[in-house]
């Protein structure tokens, strides 16, 4: 049986997966997002020679212009994609540019085409990440990912890390109907994995992952402050919170 030891006396016995979210649980979010989201919207400035754009398309996707950090609310890291270039193409409406959802979809594509060939310079593992993933792939616990980025720069960055490896499955919110909190990513990993429910537990940098866990009825959803949210506002959700993953220990009792 394998256990999670979390601070504060706090055991989850009886664990068989670990469901991970990628930025702000593994990597770092703000130097990764606000870096493509700078691209994206310097890619417009150029196609409309607009400069006024760059920061209204940086604050309506997320980045906090006085702190340079994203914002807690999103909606990048924490909403789909669709949903950020519905965002885009408002913001571009407000500017009397008419330029359709899938049309941001392809200046995307663009960014994230450019972006991919220098994908180390935007990952930063989040302090405790490797050591962590490592002691729960040596255990025995099958991990996965379930991210609202999409599965193939989810891949990517895994990938470029070279920690694919210990990840059984890695889902980004274009692999299922319903991305986070709905907990579509969680049934689809536990179906494929073949685990019941209440031997799994999702650890996320947002209340998003951990109301995923609870719609997912998981066992536990483990809150850690790498991220978006403060500890004190992750335990309005949840009483496993921590503030690196070095701070969870795994045992294994034969």
């Amino acid at each position: 049986m394998i256990s999670l030891h979390i601070p504060g006396n706090k055991k989850i016995d009886d664990i068989k997966l670990i469901m991970f979210d990628k930025d702000g649980t593994i990597f770092d979010i703000h130097h990764y997002w606000c870096s493509i989201i700078k691209l994206r919207a310097e890619v417009f400035w150029k196609m409309f020679n607009k400069p006024n754009l760059v920061p209204q398309l940086c604050n309506a996707m997320g980045v906090n212009e006085e702190t340079g950090k994203l914002k807690p609310d999103g909606p990048v890291g924490i909403k789909s994609r669709k949903v950020i270039t519905e965002i885009v193409s408002q913001t571009l409406h407000n500017n009397d540019i008419q330029f359709s959802p899938d049309e941001v979809e392809s200046v995307f594509k663009e960014v994230d085409s450019t972006s991919s060939d220098n994908l180390d310079d935007f990952l930063e593992f989040l302090p405790g990440v490797v050591d962590f993933i490592k002691n729960c792939h040596q255990a025995g616990l099958k991990l996965s990912i379930a991210t609202t980025d999409i599965t193939t720069r989810a891949v990517a960055a895994l990938t470029t890390k070279k920690i694919e490896h210990y990840f059984t499955l890695i889902y980004g919110a274009d692999a299922v109907e319903n991305t986070k909190p709905a907990p579509d990513m969680g049934l689809m990993t536990l179906k494929e994995t073949n685990i019941d429910s209440h031997n799994a537990v999702m650890i996320g940098d947002h209340i998003v992952d951990i109301d995923f866990a609870k719609n997912a009825n998981l066992k536990a959803g483990i809150g850690v402050s790498t991220g978006l949210l403060s500890e004190q506002t992750l335990k309005t959700a949840t009483p496993y919170v921590i503030d690196n993953l070095s701070k969870i220990k795994v045992t294994k009792n034969v």
